[in-house]
């Protein structure tokens, strides 16, 4: 996958294709940032995480994570709608966290949204109560793709805006 970032104040956070700007000042906090993922499973709980993966494993499909998303305790999920990137179908859910949520007062000290594929990590990272996700979850060729898109409250409409171009730069090759 290729994207095109506007501006010169976007950095890479990570090699993995994670990339964040820090618009309110706070560093290392990213308040608003794009990534791409394979998902294995999905925690049912967001907060209280521990013990909570989805057993049996998540299914395979697009609309089998895009419904888990949905449902997850923890983070308020739109209904998953259709959406297309770069001509490959798919869903998009809109997650929310709780203005006065404390990620401390989480198992871990942290929110934990779902299990990569590979290499036992995790995503869906939470930066601060109020965050905003938007999981673009796609269908390539058969394998399942995310994009996840987040930002914190008081982030501004034209740093939005920028959020808005990569997707809409992406480019696809399967």
């Amino acid at each position: 996958m290729t994207f095109t970032v506007p501006g010169r104040d976007w950095f890479a956070i990570d090699t993995t294709g994670i990339v964040g700007k820090d618009v309110l000042g706070e560093k290392p906090m990213y308040d608003i940032a794009f990534s791409m993922w394979r998902v294995g499973n999905v925690y049912a709980d967001a907060c209280r995480w521990t013990g909570t993966e989805l057993d049996p494993i998540l299914g395979r499909t697009v609309d089998d994570l895009a419904n888990a998303l949905s449902a997850q305790i923890g983070r308020s999920g739109t209904q998953p709608t259709d959406v297309t990137i770069d001509g490959y179908s798919g869903k998009k859910v809109e997650l929310s966290l709780p203005a006065d949520l404390d990620p401390k007062e989480c198992d871990g000290g942290e929110v934990r949204t779902w299990i990569a594929a590979t290499g036992g990590g995790y995503g869906g990272f939470v930066y601060g109560a109020g965050q905003k996700n938007t999981v673009y979850i796609l269908d390539v060729d058969g394998e399942r793709l995310v994009i996840d898109t987040m930002y914190l409250p008081g982030t501004s409409a034209e740093t939005l805006a920028e959020l808005d171009q990569i997707i809409d730069s992406i480019d696809i090759e399967p």
